[in-house]
């Protein structure tokens, strides 16, 4: 098995059960030894820094960043880059075996669209070929000629051995 980090890009429309997909992968990865993590890629602004606060005041009196550092957890305050590429993503998660990007997608990255309550491939965030994995309870929405596989948003354990092969490639 390959060291190297594998990304996995999740997509799919708004209440499609990407959430839901990369938590049961987390506890699956936890089950089986495997360091992942997860990045969730929002169009809108973060609302993690409560007026008042000493992270945001730093932040108000124009510090380039802010860290706030917990007993068991830190967040970090800083301007979005222009550009998250996959070196971005790189430098955060450099020991991580597997890290979920929701929502987001970078170079190299196996690339899931949940498929949710979809029941025809016009209903998709992407369309079949232009994904390497579909997450969807009916098969059918993969017509013949395309090489997209698809699996039951139930089977966790048969994805993760999916995700796993790409991990060692």
């Amino acid at each position: 098995m390959s060291s190297r980090t594998l990304y996995v890009s999740v997509l799919g429309w708004s209440g499609t059960g990407k959430t839901t997909f990369i938590v049961k992968a987390i506890e699956e990865c936890r089950r089986r030894g495997i360091s992942a993590a997860a990045v969730k890629r929002a169009r809108h602004e973060a609302d993690v820094a409560p007026e008042g606060k000493d992270s945001t005041l730093y932040l108000e009196a124009g510090a380039s960043s802010s860290l706030y550092v917990g007993d068991r957890s830190l967040v970090l305050f800083a301007p979005t880059p222009p550009v998250l590429d996959r070196a971005f993503y790189e430098r955060h998660f450099e020991d991580v075996d597997i890290v979920f990007l929701e929502g987001a997608e970078v170079e190299g990255s196996v690339r899931v669209v949940v498929a949710g309550a979809a029941t025809s491939p016009d209903e998709l965030k992407r369309r079949p070929g232009e994904c390497d994995l579909l997450i969807a309870a009916s098969p059918e929405l993969v017509g013949d000629g395309t090489e997209t596989k698809v699996i039951s948003p139930n089977a966790v354990s048969e994805i993760l051995d999916f995700l796993e092969v790409h991990r060692g490639a």
